[in-house]
């Protein structure tokens, strides 16, 4: 992965539930831009676009993940901005003290 500019999520049409593949988070500690060919029942595409950590389309567009990996590949420093910001996310959300919080203040209710 140390050699990787871009990590994948790739979420197949079959899916018909959210899903948070645990490759996000090893990317996320990588520094990597995301990009997200997703089905409409998740909404990881979301929380990484709009975290500006990387590019969410359709899964099965081509045209468009074309589109996007070319633009990720060209746009060095938009890459490397967003391989900033998927660290800060999971710095700000998913690392193991904030599960913890979130539990423990599950279980106290």
């Amino acid at each position: 992965m140390s050699i990787c500019d871009v990590g994948l999520i790739l979420l197949d049409r079959c899916y018909t539930y959210p899903q948070f593949p645990s490759r996000l988070l090893a990317y996320l500690k990588s520094q990597m831009a995301v990009l997200c060919a997703i089905n409409r029942e998740t909404d990881i595409g979301d929380i990484v676009e709009n975290a500006g950590a990387g590019l969410q389309l359709n899964h099965g567009d081509l045209d468009a993940f074309m589109d996007a990996v070319i633009n990720l590949s060209t746009e060095k420093e938009k890459t490397a901005k967003m391989g900033r910001n998927a660290y800060k996310l999971l710095k700000d959300n998913y690392l193991t003290e904030h599960s913890y919080e979130i539990i423990i203040k599950y279980c106290q209710e």
